[in-house]
């Protein structure tokens, strides 16, 4: 605390002796104790004040973590790493690509389906010109 060797004390106690006088001096140094003594007391319970503060500003950060930890949300933390802006998920859309593609399907089970045609029966092999017939 403070730096005091004897030599320091001796001229402070030299100094009480002649300003206060050797028959009042007892009396001002118990005083002195008494009052050092309610400075100590008043400090230790500020302290504590101060000590009771940041335990409860501690506990509410605390409880604030974990209110924070319990609604933590995977997904929005991810976009918000990854695409702060939102530019990538704007163009990306893909909600028209999903809306053609539903359009499509329900378009192709709506319509009957074609119906199978067997092919035509061939006719007879005809001969081919040049060929066959000898007169």
């Amino acid at each position: 605390m403070f730096d005091i060797g004897w030599q320091e004390l001796f001229v402070v106690g030299i100094i009480a002796v002649i300003a206060i006088g050797p028959k009042d001096l007892p009396q001002a140094v118990r005083t002195f104790t008494r009052v050092i003594r309610k400075v100590r007391g008043m400090a230790s319970e500020f302290q504590r004040g101060l000590d009771e503060v940041v335990r409860e500003a501690e506990i509410d950060e605390i409880r604030k973590e974990i209110t924070k930890t319990t609604e933590f949300d995977v997904t929005k933390e991810l976009e918000k790493t990854i695409d702060p802006t939102g530019n990538m998920a704007r163009e990306l859309d893909m909600s028209d690509l999903q809306s053609d593609l539903d359009e499509t399907a329900r378009r192709s089970t709506a319509l009957p389906s074609p119906e199978r045609s067997e092919p035509a029966a061939k006719a007879p092999d005809e001969p081919r010109q040049g060929e066959g017939k000898t007169a």
